[in-house]
């Protein structure tokens, strides 16, 4: 007789009742994504957390929302709503890993886990994903600018400088201190 499943985490037991709801086993869920079985089985078992470019994909072959089963997948989509996941791509996420990794200060070599710092990962796709819009000339909101920048609520300003108030390039006269 088999051995029972025994998922550690919420995400397991969903991927294992709807493994059997779909009447397949994970051999046969692994062969159609393409993957080992040990995959889908690390996943059921919740020794592995579903990454979220993965969750679309094994919900739909288990016929469940990938929230359900992937916790990265609905904190991403909850942080950046529907539109901005479709957005991201490879490019985009290695950045962010970037970002992330030069905000910790961590040495090449040094592993950043995803999973260990949720809140700066989102913040670093946040910014890596308007870096991208930046460069290809787009508005947050995916409307064209003439001059390529990102929009946003007064972006012809100048920072402050040695203890100057801030000006706008409007014609307005700079004021100082």
């Amino acid at each position: 007789m088999p051995r029972p499943a025994n998922p550690k985490t919420a995400e397991g037991l969903a991927i294992t009742e709807a493994v059997a709801q779909a009447g397949l086993t994970q051999a046969a869920v692994a062969e159609l994504l393409d993957v080992t079985p040990g995959f889908i089985s690390q996943f059921a078992s919740g020794h592995r957390p579903v990454p979220w470019d993965k969750a679309e994909r094994l919900a739909d072959v288990l016929r469940v929302e990938p929230r359900q089963i992937s916790a990265e997948y609905a904190r991403l989509m909850d942080h950046f709503g529907s539109s901005q996941v479709t957005r991201l791509d490879e490019a985009i996420v290695t950045s962010a890993i970037g970002v992330a990794r030069k905000a910790l200060g961590l040495a090449t070599g040094d592993v950043f886990e995803v999973e260990q710092s949720p809140d700066l990962f989102a913040q670093a796709l946040r910014v890596a994903m308007a870096a991208e819009i930046r460069k290809q000339g787009k508005g947050i909101d995916g409307s064209r600018h003439g001059d390529g920048q990102a929009g946003g609520a007064d972006r012809f300003a100048r920072p402050a400088q040695d203890g100057r108030k801030a000006a706008t390039g409007r014609g307005g006269k700079r004021k100082t201190a």
